[in-house]
């Protein structure tokens, strides 16, 4: 237990406070079970804080794009240095949310980087923690994505879907947003957004 490459380079926040937010998940699980799914997203009081990434979040965002593997698009393994060159890069955007509810505070728990050409937006790698998953906090972020890409005036957002062993449900929450798909390979799915002709979704009511 005490070998130094058992022990991660750095530890967020959240890594820290992981028994506490098991002791939250636990009582909002005790609650879900006694109503309807959307009756219960309703009461939970969530508050969601979309922005662009800060320096202080970078080991956050490093450990979330190592270690998610359920809900992310690309599987792309990034190191902090790498993704500290995409921050300095004045295409590329590295936008993250964070969640609370009346439960407690989830921390920062998705990621997104996206890059800008011309008029096509790329969206290189979009994951969120397991923790918030059908919470529809992968549509609330998908929808300021693509708000976002639209302002800037592109017209089509656009990914590259890596097939994983336990990432399937990302795909059908991308086609649940618009995403459709353009190309199909062995590994992974071209999937795209008409920002020009496809209504963007609205945030969900909760």
């Amino acid at each position: 237990l005490y070998y130094f490459r058992m022990h991660p380079e750095h530890i967020s926040t959240e890594s820290a406070n992981r028994t506490t937010m098991y002791l939250q998940e636990s009582e909002r699980n005790k609650v879900a079970q006694t109503m309807s799914r959307e009756a219960f997203l309703h009461q939970c009081q969530y508050r969601v804080q979309f922005s662009r990434m800060q320096p202080a979040d970078i080991n956050r965002v490093t450990e979330l794009i190592n270690r998610t593997n359920q809900l992310n698009t690309s599987i792309k393994r990034y190191r902090l240095e790498q993704i500290q060159h995409f921050a300095e890069d004045p295409v590329t955007d590295i936008f993250v949310i964070r969640v609370q509810d009346k439960f407690g505070d989830y921390g920062l728990v998705g990621v997104c980087i996206g890059i800008q050409q011309d008029f096509l937006y790329t969206i290189d790698t979009l994951l969120f923690s397991c923790r918030v998953m059908s919470r529809g906090i992968e549509d609330y972020m998908l929808t300021k994505i693509l708000n976002h890409a639209k302002a800037q005036g592109c017209r089509e957002a656009k990914m590259l879907f890596t097939k994983g062993p336990k990432n399937a449900g990302m795909c059908e929450i991308l086609n649940n947003n618009g995403f459709e798909c353009t190309a199909q390979m062995p590994e992974q799915i071209e999937l795209c957004f008409n920002l020009e002709k496809t209504t963007i979704k609205g945030e969900p009511s909760w």
